[in-house]
């Protein structure tokens, strides 16, 4: 009799958690067709831990591009450190993964070739469509690809940037420039594991070019849910590159947002400000 109770009980118990699976996953589905993406406003911690631990590798995208992984283009806003250490070759193929991904068919004979690799990519159309978060990546990385339009003249000064981010209830990215020629980068968002990365820096054709030497990231921990879930307890933990790693991070103009006593770069991909007036 015993034996039987715990038995509708387990059964009971896979079936409420069989639904509860199925629900979120419509719930999701739902989501996503309203947002025109493959993302879901439902709170699912191991994609938040897929994200968080991505960010620790700055070279990350160079295996993604050698190794075709498509997998990568379910991260829908590509970091601006990781493109920074990108060239200009490699900044072009990952763009055209996401049009490979899709089965375009490329007129680049090159394109062509490189693709061509992997058994995934099977050229059909050169019609190919693309969600709303998947233009915005393709977009961060052509903002690396146009590079700058204008000339970076702090060097003497210690500069604090602020990332503009509309008041979002979040940390903002913050990168100090010092005239000493140290830098100091701390990403954005509450669920990155990296806390800061360290180094030195200077310019190079217009470009902010990081020589990331440190990375002071967080290890282990877990996510709270709220509004923005967010990434606390863990260890920290600081990683020391053994060869600094180069980031090129392009500049333009960019137009005040508010106030008269502040001054405006988009650097990399992102709305910086300062309160620095010279």
């Amino acid at each position: 009799m015993i034996k039987s109770i715990w038995g509708l009980t387990f059964i009971l118990w896979l079936s409420v958690l069989v639904w509860s699976q199925s629900y979120l996953d419509t719930e999701r589905s739902k989501y996503a067709q309203e947002l025109d993406c493959e993302d879901s406003l439902t709170y699912d911690v191991p994609k938040y831990l897929r994200g968080a631990d991505a960010e620790l590798d700055l070279e990350k995208y160079k295996s993604v591009i050698r190794n075709g992984d498509i997998g990568f283009l379910e991260v829908q806003t590509p970091d601006d450190l990781q493109l920074g250490v990108l060239n200009a070759e490699e900044l072009k193929l990952l763009r055209n993964l996401f049009y490979a991904a899709k089965g375009y068919i490329f007129s680049d004979r090159n394109l062509e070739d490189y693709f061509s690799r992997f058994a995934w990519y099977k050229p059909e159309s050169k019609d190919v469509t693309f969600t709303k978060l998947k233009r915005i990546a393709i977009e961060r990385i052509q903002e690396f690809e146009n590079g700058s339009d204008t000339e970076y003249i702090y060097e003497d000064f210690n500069v604090v940037w602020k990332e503009f981010n509309g008041g979002a209830n979040q940390r903002p990215c913050i990168l100090v420039l010092n005239a000493d020629g140290t830098f100091s980068y701390e990403p954005d968002g509450a669920k990155n594991r990296v806390r800061k990365i360290t180094g030195t820096w200077n310019i190079e054709n217009n470009k902010i070019a990081l020589f990331a030497e440190k990375e002071y990231a967080l290890f282990g921990g877990f996510f709270l849910d709220g509004p923005v879930p967010y990434l606390t307890g863990g260890s920290n933990v600081t990683i020391t590159y053994e060869t600094p790693i180069k980031i090129l991070l392009p500049i333009k103009n960019a137009a005040a947002v508010f106030g008269q006593d502040t001054e405006w770069l988009k650097i990399g991909s992102r709305l910086f400000y300062t309160d620095l007036l010279r």
